[in-house]
């Protein structure tokens, strides 16, 4: 790959001085391309996010956890990810049932109250770390830290997350 990488700068650099010079059609050419420094799609999570929504520090003996390689890139105790166990659906629907920060019936809930909550019942198992998406893209944007896909991704979650809520009171 890297002697087809060299041969298309090569070709790329001497096309002036050849008429009738040859391309590579079709190739990408990975060399001419900066690393994001993204590791496929795993953002770490910047401490005024962590502070924010009570999430503690990853330490190297936290890898006994579940997602251990997600937590270390992310740089939190448990993973950050959506809902998605059965305790945690059970947990989400007994909050917004009975939580009065989650049960604002004439207001929308205060959803960086609501997040602190939740971190605080996480254990790494069956439970995990949630973010209030909003602040976050907030702070992608202002850092410029991630990529479009990955705040599309939190976008998406958030919508779940409020299909959910609909869903449940309904």
């Amino acid at each position: 790959m890297w002697l087809i990488n060299q041969l298309q700068l090569q070709l790329e650099a001497t096309k002036h001085l050849i008429s009738d010079s040859q391309t590579l059609k079709g190739w990408i050419n990975g060399d001419l391309y900066i690393p994001a420094g993204e590791k496929i799609g795993i953002l770490p999570v910047p401490d005024s996010i962590r502070a924010a929504a009570d999430i503690e520090s990853y330490h190297n003996e936290d890898g006994k956890f579940k997602h251990a390689y997600l937590t270390h890139e992310q740089g939190t105790k448990y993973a950050v990810i959506a809902i998605h166990t059965a305790a945690e659906k059970a947990l989400f629907k007994t909050l917004m049932q009975e939580d009065p920060l989650f049960t604002q019936r004439n207001s929308v809930p205060d959803w960086n109250k609501c997040v602190k909550v939740w971190n605080r019942k996480a254990n790494g198992e069956h439970i995990f770390y949630k973010v209030c998406y909003g602040w976050l893209i907030f702070q992608c944007l202002i850092n410029i830290s991630c990529s479009w896909l990955s705040i599309f991704k939190l976008i998406i979650t958030n919508g779940f997350v409020m299909s959910m809520r609909k869903i449940l009171f309904h």
